[in-house]
C-alpha cells in the first residue's frame, strides 16, 4: 500500500481546496440555490478552516508585487464603513468578498505546479459549462413552455425529476438561461469556457473531436442567449488569442463554426423573418436596456461626492433604491467609484490594468522566463480574457461582487502574478548557482587589517 509523503499530500490538498472553492462559488450561482448569502457564508467558513495551514505559510504573498494594490483596496473598503449609511452591511460585504479572494491568492502562490492546476481547472469548467449549455439547448428544443408567477418557464419532466429554465425575450426568439439566473450570466460563462476550449486544444489536452463538440455546443448556447456583451466578450478574447499567436487553423475552425450556426439559425427561422427583423433592431441596437436609468444616479452621486463614496457594496441601497429604482447598475466602474470614491476606484483599476501589463510582459518574454508551451499559452489566455472583461464589465457588475466570475477574475490575476514571481525567483537562483559553480573564492586578512575576497576561476 502506497502512501503520500507530506509535501506531496500538502500540494494535493492545496490544489483540491482551490478546485473545491471555485466549483462551489460556481454552484451557488445556479438558479436552484435559494439562499445564496447563507450558502456563501457556510462555504466561506468551511474553506477558511481548510485553508488555515496554507494561509499561515503563504500569508506574506499578499504584501508582494501586484497584490499590494488589492490589499490597499481592501483597507480602503474597510474604511468606507466608517462614513457609510450602512456600516454593518459594508463591513460584512468587504469580508465576504475579500477573504475568499486572499485565500485564492495564497493557495495559487503555494501551488508549485501552477500549470497543472490551470489545466485541471480548465478541464473541470469546460465540462461544467458544456453540461449547462447542453441543458439549455435540450430545454429549448424539447421543453414545454409554462407561465408561472408571470414568468415564462421551459420545463422537461422525467419521472420525479423536473428541469427548467427561465425564458426571456420575444417569441419565438427566446433568450435561454439554462440553470443560471439570467442569459447574461450564461453568456459570460460560455465566453470564458470557449477561451478555455481553445487553450486545451492548443496545448494538446483536448482532441479535435472533443474540442469541436464542446465548442459548437457552447457557441450555440452563447448565441441563443442573445447577449450582446457576452458575445462581444467571446469575440474579443478569441480575436486577441488569434492576433497574438496567429494560429490560423484555430481561428478558421472558429469562424466556420460561427458562420454555420448563424446560417442554420436563419434557415430555421425563415418563417418568422419579420419578427426576427423587429427583434434584431432591439438586440443589435445600441440601446442599453434601461441601464442608463441606473447609471445616471450613480454618475450624479460621483460628481457630488467624488472622494469618499457611499460605502463598499451598498450603492444599490444607498443610491438606486432612494431614487425608486429596483434594477442593478450593470457597470462595475460606476459601482466601484460611487462606493469607494476616486481613490478606491483608481486603486481598483490599477490592480486590474497592472495585471494585464504583467501578463503581456510575461507572454512577450516567455523565452527569458523559460515558460513551457502550456505556461506560455495559459498566460495568453489570462491576458485575453482580462482585457475582454474590461469591456464586458462596462455593461455588467460581476467583479467585486459575490459572483463566480469575480473569483475567476481573481484566479486569473493570481495565476499570472504568481507565475511571474515564481519564474523570476527560479531564474535568479539558477544564475546564482551558475555563477558560484564557475567561481571559487576565499577570504583572507590583509596586512592593514582589511578583509579581502580572492576569486579563483
Amino acid at each position: 500500500m502506497t502512501s503520500l509523503s507530506k509535501p506531496k499530500f500538502k500540494q494535493l490538498s492545496v490544489r483540491y481546496i482551490l478546485l473545491f472553492m471555485l466549483f462551489m462559488f460556481f454552484f451557488i450561482n445556479l438558479n436552484f440555490i435559494s439562499n445564496k448569502s447563507l450558502v456563501s457564508g457556510i462555504i466561506l467558513v468551511f474553506v477558511t478552516l481548510m485553508s488555515v495551514p496554507s494561509s499561515i505559510q503563504g500569508f506574506k504573498v499578499i504584501f508582494k508585487d501586484i497584490n499590494i494594490f488589492l490589499l490597499l483596496f481592501f483597507y480602503w473598503c474597510l474604511f468606507t464603513s466608517f462614513w457609510s449609511e450602512y456600516p454593518l452591511e459594508t463591513l460584512l460585504r468587504v469580508i465576504i468578498i475579500f477573504i475568499p479572494s486572499f485565500i485564492i491568492i495564497i493557495l495559487v502562490s503555494n501551488e508549485k505546479q501552477k500549470i497543472k492546476l490551470f489545466i485541471k481547472l480548465a478541464r473541470v469548467f469546460v465540462i461544467c459549462f458544456s453540461i449547462l449549455a447542453g441543458i439549455g439547448l435540450l430545454l429549448r428544443i424539447f421543453g414545454n413552455i409554462l407561465y408561472i408567477n408571470g414568468q415564462r418557464i421551459e420545463v422537461i419532466t422525467l419521472g420525479p425529476i423536473s428541469i427548467s429554465q427561465q425564458l426571456l425575450g420575444i417569441p419565438p426568439f427566446f433568450r435561454i438561461t439554462s440553470l443560471t439566473d439570467n442569459p447574461n450570466t450564461l453568456a459570460m460563462w460560455m465566453a470564458f469556457s470557449l477561451t478555455l476550449c481553445v487553450f486545451l486544444y492548443y496545448v494538446g489536452k483536448l482532441s479535435f473531436k472533443l474540442f469541436f463538440f464542446n465548442f459548437i455546443l457552447q457557441l450555440s448556447a452563447l448565441l441563443l442567449t442573445i447577449s450582446r456583451a457576452g458575445i462581444a466578450t467571446a469575440i474579443i478574447s478569441l480575436l486577441l488569442i488569434y492576433l497574438m499567436t496567429k494560429r490560423r487553423k484555430i481561428i478558421y475552425i472558429i469562424f466556420i463554426l460561427l458562420v454555420s450556426i448563424i446560417l442554420i439559425s436563419i434557415i430555421m427561422s425563415n418563417k418568422n423573418l419579420l419578427i426576427l427583423s423587429n427583434y434584431s433592431q432591439l438586440r443589435l441596437s445600441t440601446d442599453l436596456n434601461s441601464r442608463q436609468d441606473a447609471w445616471m444616479p450613480l454618475v450624479e452621486y460621483i460628481s457630488n461626492n467624488p472622494f469618499l463614496g457611499t460605502g463598499f457594496g451598498v450603492s444599490f441601497e444607498a443610491i438606486l433604491q432612494k431614487k425608486g429604482l429596483e434594477i442593478a447598475a450593470h457597470n462595475v466602474y460606476l459601482i466601484i467609484f460611487s462606493e469607494t470614491g476616486l481613490l478606491g476606484g483608481s486603486i481598483f483599476l490599477l490592480f486590474w490594468i497592472y495585471s494585464i501589463i504583467i501578463s503581456l510582459f510575461l507572454y512577450k518574454n516567455s523565452r527569458s522566463f523559460r515558460l513551457s508551451k502550456e505556461e506560455h499559452f495559459s498566460v495568453l489566455v489570462c491576458f485575453a480574457f482580462l482585457v475582454a472583461l474590461l469591456f464586458h464589465q462596462f455593461f455588467e457588475g460581476k467583479i467585486m461582487r459575490l459572483d463566480f466570475m469575480h473569483f475567476i477574475w481573481i484566479y486569473l490575476i493570481s495565476h499570472v502574478s504568481s507565475l511571474y514571481r515564481f519564474k523570476k525567483v527560479a531564474i535568479k537562483d539558477k544564475e546564482n548557482k551558475t555563477y558560484s559553480s564557475h567561481y571559487r573564492f576565499k577570504h583572507q586578512w590583509s596586512k592593514d587589517g582589511s578583509l579581502q575576497v580572492i576569486f579563483k576561476n
